[in-house]
């Protein structure tokens, strides 16, 4: 996005998501967890090992090239959901290079296919 420019920086709280999961997700058996975190998908996942076995599905933004430092690309980001159980189902193009048309980003839907959440 050649127009894109840092504006501000914001100071944020973070708390991993394990020590968050269970008052909010008690209640409900098939729970999708949507990350949209800007290249921080890496952590996010890091912070929620046991939190992942209950999540039925995750949506996030995927990229093909690095427009974040040190964030994951698709195909790790791919082997890293395969391997915690969960199949890729939906991938929609976004960002392209103006210049080249080459894809950056996709939205893209990963589930457990067959069974859902395991119970609380």
């Amino acid at each position: 996005a050649p127009a894109s420019a840092y504006s501000d920086t914001q100071t944020v709280r973070v708390a991993r998501l394990d020590s968050l999961f269970q008052p909010y997700a008690s209640a409900f058996s098939n729970i999708v967890l949507k990350i949209d975190a800007q290249g921080f998908e890496r952590q996010i996942l890091d912070g929620a090992a046991a939190a992942l076995p209950r999540i039925t599905g995750i949506v996030l933004e995927v990229s093909f090239a690095e427009l974040y430092v040190g964030e994951l690309l698709f195909p790790e980001m791919y082997a890293r959901l395969e391997q915690a159980g969960f199949r890729l189902c939906y991938l929609a193009p976004g960002l392209q290079d103006p210049r080249n048309g080459q894809l950056l980003q996709a939205d893209a839907a990963f589930f457990r296919i067959g069974r859902a959440s395991p119970p609380p």
